[in-house]
């Protein structure tokens, strides 16, 4: 979403579209990744928006990922700079890119070199993950798991 609110901030005319967004994220749970919510202006986001989005996000204990002044990770920074989109989409495991007429699916974001090694990791962790990251001392990536205690895992 951050590729496609500044592609579509440039293409109205935004000189800097970094400066028109803004994103704050819930912080995360152990049960699971957490929900952000991306603000996007026509105009720049002032100091004084700037200064009462802090206070909400400290207020409601959000945690800031993009704005103006910062950025939690380099990919969204580069993500919000249209003109590096060229460069940073490529590099990345799943395509954000924005949608276009030859690209119209933003929900497809699997690229295709990655699809038979997620149905192989679906597969591999439909076989009892479990003993394999009890064997390796809890350092196996964790993904799938026994449905059962008949699969033969080790608890």
């Amino acid at each position: 979403m951050t590729a496609l609110a500044a592609r579509t901030l440039a293409d109205i005319g935004a000189d800097n579209p970094r400066n028109h967004i803004a994103i704050v994220r819930m912080p995360p749970k152990a049960s699971g990744p957490s929900m952000a919510t991306i603000l996007v202006s026509r105009s720049p986001f002032s100091a004084r928006d700037l200064a009462e989005l802090e206070a909400v996000t400290d207020r409601m204990k959000f945690v800031p990922t993009l704005n103006l002044k910062f950025a939690e990770n380099e990919i969204f920074e580069q993500l919000a700079v249209p003109a590096n989109h060229a460069f940073i989409l490529p590099t990345l495991p799943i395509n954000p890119a924005p949608p276009t007429d030859d690209n119209p699916f933003f929900f497809h974001i699997l690229r295709f070199r990655q699809l038979f090694r997620v149905t192989a990791a679906r597969y591999r962790g439909s076989r009892c993950r479990r003993t394999e990251i009890a064997q390796s001392g809890g350092t196996a990536p964790v993904g799938g798991g026994c449905r059962t205690k008949n699969d033969g895992c080790v608890a």
